[in-house]
């Protein structure tokens, strides 16, 4: 075949490709690289979302991850006070109680001898809760720019007090256990972290999982659509919705990656 010949055939199957191709990616599966994703976009919170998408705004305040961390207060309550029983942790040999005087909520960790005589005790102040209270609610108190976890958790399923998770596994950390950002990073929105020092932030703290946390940061996107007529595409955000199924996974298992379900039981009835 002469080389003229071959050059067409070539072209004509590099036209039949091309056609192939159009149309038929749905726009739920499109690649592009999303302009939030490249280094140096900054996150800007999710106060700045609300501005144009209100009504998602304010429905996933509601949602289980956007009340995932909260102040602690009389209003959020869904604990039982006052502790009926203290929690014994053998590891340490202490006592735990959770406590709540004149409007604030505190820790007791206490120790008794063979005879019931106080030996030991300290309180902290509980100031944060994380957990939207379905399953269960921990505790912080805030100091010098780090999260520390509180050795108490309540336990949504089984209503009960009991040691905080992880307490038990590892001998015991009592009051010293702080949040690292790996930590905040899934139970809560991005945290500014201080520049010089690892592990701690500066206030206020972002209350609940964020826009951002799903969608990337949200820097460019808010600044290229205030200044872009309605309607306009310009893929400054990730969209999970536009993703192929096994990115939107991608995306979850940032965080849910474990092994862990829950599911209602009642008692079958003998007839």
């Amino acid at each position: 075949m002469a080389a003229s010949s071959w050059f067409r055939l070539l072209s004509f199957l590099m036209v039949l490709v091309a056609l192939a191709g159009c149309g038929t990616r749905a726009d739920t599966e499109r690649t592009d690289p999303y302009a939030n994703l490249f280094k140096g976009v900054k996150y800007v919170g999710s106060k700045k979302c609300a501005a144009c998408h209100t009504e998602i705004y304010d429905a996933f305040l509601q949602s289980e991850m956007g009340r995932s961390m909260s102040v602690l207060d009389e209003a959020s309550l869904i604990e039982r006070f006052p502790q009926k029983q203290a929690v014994y942790e053998p590891n340490k040999n202490f006592l735990y109680e959770m406590y709540k005087r004149d409007g604030k909520f505190y820790q007791r960790e206490y120790r008794l001898d063979k005879t019931g005589t106080l030996v030991h005790e300290r309180s902290v102040g509980a100031e944060y809760v994380m957990g939207s209270g379905n399953n269960l609610r921990m505790y912080f108190r805030y100091e010098n720019g780090m999260l520390y976890e509180l050795p108490l958790t309540w336990y949504s399923h089984s209503t009960k007090w009991d040691m905080s998770p992880g307490f038990r596994d590892f001998n015991n950390l009592r009051f010293r256990r702080f949040a690292s950002v790996r930590c905040l990073m899934c139970h809560n929105a991005i945290a500014e972290e201080r520049p010089n020092a690892n592990d701690r932030y500066d206030m206020p703290l972002p209350l609940g999982i964020g826009c951002e946390r799903c969608h990337g940061p949200g820097e460019k996107h808010v600044r290229e659509m205030t200044n872009t007529p309605p309607g306009t595409d310009l893929l400054t955000i990730v969209n999970p919705r536009k993703l192929p199924h096994e990115q939107q996974l991608d995306i979850c298992q940032q965080c849910h990656l474990q092994a862990k379900a829950w599911a209602p039981y009642q008692e079958a009835k003998v007839t």
